[in-house]
């Protein structure tokens, strides 16, 4: 066999051999030079700590309830004389990019969030609490489907300060960025996903200064999405009202799993066994579909 002959054979060997998965010191060592602390200033002296990932479109990625009322936006370690120079923000989405010129970090690998499914190992990295970058191993816990993209349900706990932090898989790859936990008794921990990094880029940028509204998970409940709604009746054990979401769920959207995993729930929980046992073979089908 010639040369050629051979490399080629190794070129097409190494192709489709499955990326290694790595464990959680192996993810963390690969992209703890890509994450950032970042202070925001507020107009009344008022800090805001939280972390941030860099790109490879030369931005910091943050959660815009870091920055939001901000006037300026900077490392929060070190004597590096750096700021963001200016930002592009998605308040809805909760995610904010800085353009911080000279600052010191390795972008990132990006995958998508498409491409998780429920049980995939996963690691978050951030600096939680505002004191040293730390990760957490845990894994896909749910998937909602929202916008393009899939906000990730995780038992890889983060605390505050981890906000604008990653979320990485099993190859160190970006998938996620930690943005909000809800309380009911257990931590459910989330991330949004990072394709919506994408829309983001095709905003105004703009200088860095106190922007309005609010993020999608913040707003009133009535105007949050249909799973984050059903999160909070299922938590006060509101099953008829559950049961009623979960329809209006299913009609605006009969693929969506957890429309039906919230149906067979809430039906169980009335007594409504037929339905429930209905409502969970129809979430197991859209799930192998998925």
């Amino acid at each position: 066999m010639s040369s050629k002959a051979i490399g080629a054979a190794a070129l097409l060997l190494t192709a489709s051999m499955p990326a290694l998965a790595l464990e959680g010191a192996d993810v963390y060592t690969q992209v703890r030079s890509s994450l950032v602390q970042l202070v925001g200033v507020g107009v009344e002296g008022r800090f805001y700590l939280g972390s941030g990932v860099a790109l490879p479109n030369g931005s910091i990625v943050t959660n815009c309830h870091v920055t939001q009322h901000a006037k300026r936006v900077e490392p929060f370690w070190g004597s590096t004389p750096v700021r963001a120079e200016s930002q592009r923000a998605d308040v809805r989405h909760d995610l904010c990019l800085m353009q911080m010129p000279g600052l010191p970090v390795r972008p990132v690998e990006v995958a998508s969030s498409k491409g998780l499914h429920i049980g995939d190992k996963v690691y978050a990295i951030g600096f939680n609490g505002g004191r040293r970058l730390t990760y957490e191993e845990g894994e896909v816990s749910e998937l909602y489907a929202l916008d393009g993209g899939m906000v990730i349900r995780t038992t890889a706990a983060f605390s505050q300060g981890a906000s604008g932090g990653g979320l990485f898989d099993a190859e160190g790859r970006l998938v996620g960025i930690l943005t909000f936990f809800r309380v009911s008794g257990e931590v459910a921990y989330f991330a949004v996903p990072v394709e919506w990094v994408k829309a983001v880029e095709g905003t105004t940028s703009a200088a860095v200064q106190p922007i309005e509204g609010v993020p999608f998970w913040a707003a009133s409940l009535d105007r949050q999405p249909q799973f984050l709604q059903a999160g909070a009746l299922e938590a006060d054990g509101r099953w008829q009202e559950l049961v009623q979401l979960a329809r209006g769920w299913i009609e605006s959207d009969p693929q969506d799993a957890n429309a039906w995993a919230m149906l067979a729930k809430a039906s169980s929980k009335m007594g409504d066994e037929a339905t429930a046992v209905t409502a969970r073979k129809r979430a197991a089908e859209q799930s192998t579909e998925r």
